[in-house]
């Protein structure tokens, strides 16, 4: 069970979205949409064992690192402009 993390935060064109994490390892993250679409599709990055001596996504206590959230926060914006494209193509 992860133990309890930051809900993910960024702005695109002035619309404020937010995301929560889904997986977390010092490797490996997987995030979803909470706000403005509930979505239920993740994004996931992966991080080959020999470049986590460059940076991890969590630190040896399990909090999200700086790499992490911006990592996240990258992977919430791509799912937001799909939710976007896909409302736009419909309406």
């Amino acid at each position: 069970m992860l133990p309890i993390q930051p809900k993910i935060s960024v702005t695109v064109y002035r619309i404020i979205v937010q995301g929560e994490f889904v997986y977390l390892q010092p490797n490996g993250i997987a995030v979803r949409l909470c706000k403005p679409f509930d979505g239920q599709e993740i994004r996931s990055l992966h991080r080959r064992y020999f470049a986590m001596s460059y940076g991890q996504f969590t630190s040896e206590e399990g909090e999200v690192t700086e790499l992490g959230m911006s990592r996240a926060q990258q992977l919430v914006k791509k799912l937001y402009r799909d939710y976007e494209g896909r409302f736009l193509k419909t309406s």
